[in-house]
């Protein structure tokens, strides 16, 4: 699928969902703006590198992200990432 890529990933979850709201610090949390938000890969990658360089204690800070997900949102972020690249979103 790389050649000529994919249009539109649509993702589902909470990885997805966080991402949505922490790139546009909703607090609090409304679903009715994080349903069929996009999501660009420029920015998925900034959320990323923002996270990479903090603490657990300090993402569970981040506006927009729940506190219990700080553990698991990087990792989630890299792959939504990953796959948003080879999939040439």
């Amino acid at each position: 699928l790389r050649e000529g890529g994919a249009e539109v990933l649509v993702c589902t979850g909470g990885t997805a969902t966080s991402l949505v709201a922490m790139e546009a610090e909703l607090e609090p949390y409304d679903s009715s703006y994080v349903h069929l938000h996009p999501l660009t890969l420029a920015s998925t990658r900034s959320l990323e590198a923002r996270m990479a360089s903090m603490t657990v204690a300090e993402r569970a800070k981040i506006v927009g992200l729940q506190p219990q997900r700080a553990p698991v949102m990087l990792g989630g972020t890299i792959i939504v990432g990953d796959l948003m690249e080879q999939l040439g979103v």
